[in-house]
């Protein structure tokens, strides 16, 4: 069953906060989450503890602005953050729902919980009243929804367990991860018409994407663990990075990374100086210019993911999360060091930034 559930505008919410002086209307000051960065913090599985974490560009922090703008608590497993125009989509993995919020202010617009979101994970804007949602464990879907009326205009079939999306001139990348099972594709999605266009086989995993200063499409691969019938190790394929060419399709590089076993799945590009930045236990570079430089560890701390904010041009990282407590989200200098360090929720695993 179907269900869009939409929300009165702020204003009728802030009634009792204004006053009326003279025949001037006045209200208090709301929040504004503009500009700064947008830390999504996942939560414990099952904890119903999700939440999203605001940090201005001055640095100051201020935890659960969803919570504090609609007096309820985001859901289970909040899995990521997109932003498309007024209106940033929450996707709330385990709660099997996307939230649309004012990016201003956090206050909810509209619940997308449709019986056919059973996985729910990405959000990406098509820049044409469109926001595709990536969803399935196992064989998966694209969905379209319409940023006006917030409803689903129907689903494009992709490969199994799609992730992450990118936008490029007029297509969405899909990365098919396998989910619980395997797969080694992107599916390519003419936003025009909602139809794959292209499937570009790649290597194992296809977890994290980003578009580089030439439009092309730089996919992560995270390698597959390979194990008997009787579920013992017996070995592992390697980890990738791909270069596609964002026109053409095309597969122009294709880089293995790290050592047999490791599985990163956090993935990013310093716009700055064009460089690929890894996740895998420190933080590993590739410059674009100079591929025959290869891999160099660019950070040395212990990380879980990495962003990049093209804003101020720098380096964001989580800790490994703990799932338990609060854990730390830091910017990191040009040297990979780390110059300040933020409080977040419980798991953050993305961070967004909106200026």
């Amino acid at each position: 069953m179907k269900k869009t559930l939409l929300f009165l505008p702020l204003a009728l919410a802030l009634v009792n906060g204004c006053k009326k002086d003279e025949d001037v209307q006045q209200c208090e000051a709301t929040a504004n989450y503009n500009e700064g960065a947008l830390i999504v913090n996942q939560g414990a599985f099952q904890g119903n503890n999700g939440s999203i974490t605001y940090v201005s560009d001055g640095g100051s922090a201020t935890q659960q602005i969803f919570a504090d703008a609609n007096g309820i608590e985001l859901g289970d497993v909040v899995q990521s953050l997109s932003i498309a125009g007024d209106l940033a989509y929450i996707v709330v993995n385990n709660s099997f729902k996307v939230e649309v919020v004012n990016r201003s202010t956090f206050e909810r617009v509209a619940t997308i919980a449709d019986a056919a979101l059973d996985y729910p994970r990405y959000t990406v804007d098509a820049h044409n009243g469109k926001t595709y949602l990536s969803n399935g464990a196992f064989g998966g879907k694209v969905f379209a929804i319409d940023q006006a009326s917030h409803e689903l205009l129907g689903s494009i079939d992709v490969g199994s367990g799609p992730e992450q999306m990118v936008y490029s001139n007029n297509y969405v990348f899909v990365a098919n991860s396998g989910g619980w099972g395997m797969d080694s594709t992107v599916s390519v999605i003419n936003t025009s018409t909602d139809e794959v266009v292209e499937t570009i086989e790649l290597s194992h995993r296809p977890v994290d994407l980003d578009v580089d200063g030439n439009g092309h499409v730089w996919v992560l691969c995270s390698g597959e663990t390979l194990y008997d019938a009787d579920w013992n190790v017996i070995g592992n394929t390697p980890a990738m990075v791909h270069q596609i060419d964002g026109n053409t399709f095309e597969v122009m590089e294709s880089i293995q990374f790290g050592l047999e076993g490791d599985h990163p799945v956090s993935m990013t590009i310093n716009q700055a100086n064009q460089s690929i930045l890894v996740v895998a236990g420190g933080i590993h570079q590739l410059s674009i210019s100079d591929l025959a430089a290869g891999w160099q560890q660019w950070a040395f701390d212990l990380f879980q993911t990495v962003d990049y904010d093209p804003f101020t041009q720098t380096v964001w990282a989580a800790d490994v999360p703990t799932y338990t407590s609060s854990d730390m989200v830091h910017q990191l200098n040009t040297s990979g060091q780390i110059v300040e360090s933020i409080e977040a929720g419980i798991a953050p695993t993305h961070i967004v930034f909106a200026h």
